[in-house]
């Protein structure tokens, strides 16, 4: 099912009416008495006199590309689709500027499940007018039913942004579509909220009872949501990098990680969310960079039609071996767009403060600007990833003052048994502007990181997670010149 009957022949017969009415194309202006007395038999749901009435008028006026669209509208009315066709395309040939006849070809076209041809239309309906939620609307509807389930979403997203009529109506169909990609987490969240727009409303129960089918609760859709992860790491090299210290040694620890975050603003465009992280090592001999960190987080964000932007602050705080260790703020302002279809750019600036709480020499600000570059595919359950950010760091030490670059990529990858695989590498150069005293000459550090990481769903709400992370750090510093392997192995909750 793509929407309630009741619901399709009202959004149809609403969205008719728009476009014939002083808000559409009637707005052009015509005195002719015969378009006048169709236009009111149409508008009064007699659609078989509106129809003789511009029968008439095309009879006397052949060439009149407004009377072949109302025309149209009357046949889609009465459900001959098929002529409405034929109209509408009549119509565009004498007009091709008559983009509301485009629109309602898609329409028809779509009716009588001839999807190629509505794709055509709608998509060019979108081209001549980007700000036409309705030409959103049913051109997800033409992709989903083609199977295309990412592409159908995208479209619903911007006609709900669009058009606050069509807001509910494609939450439902996102949550549809989402639950045919099997991404159910993001199903019952948009059924969820679907279902809080209008609660009276049909589109309101059949949200309900997806969400019900899906395993859902039908109260308000969910604000809060936490991930916790528990498990064990073997590290052939224990090191902690903010501070260039490398033990050579090998030990294994216990690993804890939580994140919570709670929704103050959830809306179609605006979003407000705060969130906390824990994370903490404990290892079996190397106690002393036994780690733990806790971070704050305030993110706000603003979603439009093709683009977004956000704003996020963080403050963290950590300890190593039980001693206060660093805390930074971070700023971060952001913009990202979808400039062609299945690619994401996303671009960010940030600022960070670091306080180091027992090494005054490290205290820096660091400057960076970074740019990272997606690619999805196959109902965006995968992707492609490259990004490059530059650094600035300006310390207290001036021997610790460096320019960075890191360059990024990485792919993902759905397996079977609902599993997937990720692959990741790094390559992180950084040249320090000053002479290290105990080398005699400015610092250079190459460092590649590649990780491996494997999830495998054991239940809804249970991952099992597997992580390999291999470095290779070279420098003119031999405290910092090594190589490091590191496994995880542990569970993950999500709720």
């Amino acid at each position: 099912m793509i929407f309630p009957l009741k619901t399709l022949q009202t959004g149809l017969a609403l969205l008719i009416f728009f476009l014939s009415g002083s808000g559409g194309v009637w707005a052009a202006g015509n005195d002719n008495a015969s378009l006048a007395q169709g236009l009111e038999f149409f508008q009064a749901g007699k659609y078989e006199e509106s129809l003789k009435a511009f029968d008439a008028l095309l009879q006397k006026e052949p060439s009149n590309a407004l009377a072949r669209y109302y025309l149209g509208l009357n046949l889609n009315k009465l459900e001959k689709f098929n002529e409405a066709i034929a109209a509408f395309e009549k119509a565009l040939e004498l007009n091709p500027q008559l983009k509301e006849a485009r629109l309602s070809l898609g329409i028809a076209y779509y009716k009588i499940k001839s999807l190629d041809p509505a794709l055509q239309a709608l998509s060019a309906a979108v081209d001549a007018e980007p700000g036409n939620g309705p030409a959103h609307f049913f051109l997800g509807l033409v992709h989903k039913e083609k199977g295309e389930h990412q592409r159908a979403v995208d479209r619903f997203k911007k006609a709900g942004e669009l058009d606050r009529d069509l807001y509910q109506l494609s939450l439902y169909n996102m949550a549809l579509a989402y639950e045919k990609m099997g991404r159910i987490d993001e199903a019952r969240e948009a059924a969820a909220r679907a279902a809080e727009v209008d609660r009276r409303s049909g589109v309101a129960r059949d949200s309900l009872a997806l969400l019900e089918g899906l395993g859902g609760k039908s109260g308000k859709p969910k604000r809060w949501k936490f991930d916790a992860s528990a498990g064990w790491q073997y590290d052939d090299n224990v090191t902690r990098v903010e501070q260039d210290t490398v033990t050579g040694k090998s030990d294994s620890a216990g690993v804890f990680e939580f994140n919570g975050s709670y929704k103050l603003i959830d809306g179609p465009r605006y979003g407000l969310e705060v969130d906390y992280d824990l994370f903490q090592s404990v290892y079996d001999e190397s106690t002393n960079f036994d780690f733990q960190s806790h971070g704050a987080t305030i993110a706000g964000s603003r979603d439009a039609q093709g683009w977004d932007a956000g704003m996020d602050y963080s403050y963290n705080y950590s300890t190593l071996g039980g001693v206060n260790f660093l805390e930074t703020h971070t700023l971060r302002p952001s913009f990202g767009f979808s400039g062609m279809e299945n690619f994401y750019v996303g671009a960010s600036y940030l600022f960070q403060d670091k306080n180091f709480l027992r090494l005054p020499s490290r205290d820096a600000a660091n400057h960076s600007f970074g740019i990272d570059n997606f690619f999805f595919f196959m109902d965006s359950k995968a992707y492609v990833l490259f990004g490059y950010r530059f650094d600035r760091e300006d310390a207290a030490g001036p021997e610790f003052d460096y320019f960075g670059h890191l360059f990024s990529g990485g792919v993902q990858l759905p397996l079977p048994l609902d599993s997937k695989a990720r692959i990741a590498y790094k390559y992180n150069l950084r040249d320090y502007e000053h002479i290290t005293p105990s080398i005699g000459e400015e610092r250079r550090d190459d460092k590649q990181t590649l990780k491996l990481t494997l999830t495998k769903k054991v239940f809804p709400f249970l991952s099992l997670k597997m992580d390999y992370e291999h470095i290779i750090s070279d420098s003119n510093l031999s405290s910092v010149d090594f190589t490091q392997n590191v496994v995880f192995l542990g569970l993950v909750f999500s709720q």
